[in-house]
């Protein structure tokens, strides 16, 4: 008997070192993924956080790819944003990144821009090096109003004149076939600036 209870004591505690030995082993192995999930985010490009505060920043993503404004073509700044509430509460921006001697441009705008709220993006245009072959001669621009166009919005999440400060989201989709852009997604846009 005596035999019998001290080998179910040390099948037991086999047992519970068996799932300690599981349960810890699981654990490393979370935390080393999540580590190491965090040094590729730290060394990767992030998009800024949509804020409202006239932080001067913008960002999107460009079929899945981070894309900020960086870098200099002398003499314009690689971020411009004109509010003209003059003119037709006119609304623009211009942005690019020059990395490797490889210019990427974002630019956008729309006009009755008055308030908070949801508005129609009336013009855009891209120049992605990705999607052309040669960089110096095709652009996929669009209007709301052409085929290139397929869909999206821009949402005005601050619109203060006195503070000079606008912010909001975007994204759109556009295709032109008569040039070698294929269907380019801009997609998780923000910008927070003042003007």
């Amino acid at each position: 008997m005596k035999d019998y209870c001290e080998f179910n004591l040390t099948h037991k505690n086999f047992m519970l070192m068996k799932k300690l030995r599981m349960v810890l082993f699981v654990t490393l192995t979370s935390c080393s993924l999540l580590s190491s999930c965090k040094k590729d985010n730290a060394r990767g490009e992030q998009l800024p956080p949509a804020t409202q505060i006239g932080a001067n920043t913008f960002g999107c993503l460009i079929n899945g790819k981070v894309f900020i404004p960086k870098g200099y073509t002398n003499p314009y700044p690689n971020y411009r944003v004109f509010v003209d509430p003059g003119y037709n509460n006119n609304f623009d921006i211009r942005t690019y990144s020059y990395q490797n001697n490889v210019e990427t441009d974002v630019g956008f705008s729309s006009f009755g821009i008055d308030a908070i709220g949801y508005y129609v993006v009336q013009n855009g245009g891209l120049i992605y090096p990705d999607s052309r072959q040669n960089i110096n001669s095709e652009v996929c621009n669009f209007t709301s109003s052409t085929n290139n166009y397929k869909n999206g919005f821009l949402k005005i999440t601050r619109f203060d004149l006195q503070a000079g400060v606008i912010a909001g989201e975007f994204e759109w989709n556009l295709y032109d076939s008569t040039i070698s852009c294929d269907t380019i997604r801009i997609t998780r846009g923000r910008f927070d600036t003042k003007f």
